[in-house]
């Protein structure tokens, strides 16, 4: 079943309402839709499956440079899997909405590291 699947992706991390709400409902509709149209064009759903573990992992507080730097590679590519895979399902605008919401909440992340990081470097003198 899907929704068990999606479900497994996040079970032991702390999410907001509404990035699970997101993920069992819209994100589930474009994970059937993707695997019906994978029928006719093998590995198309793998994007749609795959960016909900970049997406679960892109919300969790991160210090290390290393995390930054890849949250901020992952972003661009992550928001337009989400917005293609809400295309797909012709997701109303609320659902779209939640994409930019989404991506908002992960540039907080990386701007609140960056301010921890920075306060944590020692003073030069």
């Amino acid at each position: 079943n899907t929704t068990i699947q999606v479900r497994r992706a996040f079970e032991r991390v702390d999410l907001e309402p509404y990035i699970k709400e997101f993920l069992l409902g819209a994100w589930v509709k474009v994970l059937v839709s993707a695997t019906v149209r994978s029928e006719k064009t093998p590995g198309f759903a793998k994007a749609f499956r795959d960016v909900i573990h970049e997406l679960v992992w892109s919300v969790q507080p991160t210090a290390s440079t290393e995390d930054r730097s890849k949250l901020v590679k992952l972003i661009p590519g992550m928001v337009r899997v989400l917005r293609d895979g809400l295309g797909l399902i012709n997701a109303p605008e609320r659902d779209r909405e939640l994409v930019d919401q989404i991506s908002t909440m992960v540039t907080m992340i990386i701007t609140g590291a960056r301010a921890i990081a920075a306060k944590q470097k020692p003073a030069a003198g």
